[in-house]
């Protein structure tokens, strides 16, 4: 593309029809150009303008995406610091063992709302038992 650009400018550069007709437009003269020289002007000054190409903004100039319309997209979440912190509100139970009252605070370590708590306890099968081994609960949370 560039090769056929630089071609159509060497040619024109070297018409002396067209120079002369380019000098006088230049110097300000006014005069209808032949049919012929309209079209290579017109050429000419095509490729004159498809050289400046856009820049892309300054990196110091990119603003932070603020307007998410299907709502702030999640962080990324390490599974394994986060059955860390489960395992350690789990060692603070007897028998690291969790019932109903005390799955508020596992709700939180997982980064869940405290209302979470009932379907945690229940999704781990502390209904049936009335409570929850760290065991049942690391690998329902790994599911």
């Amino acid at each position: 593309m560039r090769a056929d650009m630089r071609l159509r400018d060497l040619s024109l550069r070297q018409d002396p029809d067209l120079r002369q007709e380019l000098a006088s437009l230049a110097r300000g003269c006014d005069f209808v150009l032949p049919s012929r020289f309209k079209k290579r002007l017109k050429a000419f000054q095509q490729v004159q303008t498809r050289k400046e190409e856009p820049l892309p903004p300054a990196a110091s100039r990119s603003i932070p995406t603020f307007y998410f319309p299907r709502g702030r997209p999640q962080d990324t979440v390490n599974i394994d610091t986060v059955i860390a912190k489960i395992e350690r509100t789990f060692a603070q139970f007897p028998h690291e063992r969790a019932t109903m009252e005390d799955m508020g605070r596992v709700a939180k370590a997982c980064g869940c709302p405290l209302y979470w708590k009932g379907p945690l306890f229940c999704s781990a099968g502390g209904e049936r038992t009335g409570s929850v081994s760290v065991h049942k609960f690391v690998a329902m949370w790994r599911k």
